[in-house]
């Protein structure tokens, strides 16, 4: 994360279990819920939160996992 002008702009947020550093494996649902739990920890971590985000962009290699993106 990197903070400017009272932004905070992050890249890259892979579904890492916060508590042991280990990429989390398993279905997309629970590496899509770890990346969010990271963006998440990131965020508070530079003074800010989830419900200030203003854009958020995910690349997914099958469209088809959007919908569960979206849900989680």
């Amino acid at each position: 994360m990197t903070k400017a002008n009272g932004f905070v702009f992050g890249s890259g947020t892979p579904p890492f279990d916060l508590e042991t550093g280990k990429f989390v494996c398993g279905d997309f649902e629970t590496q899509t819920e770890a990346s969010l739990k990271a963006v998440q920890h990131c965020l508070e971590s530079a003074g800010t939160s989830l419900d200030k985000v203003v854009m958020v962009r995910v690349y997914a290699s099958n469209a088809g996992y959007y919908q569960t993106i979206n849900w989680v």
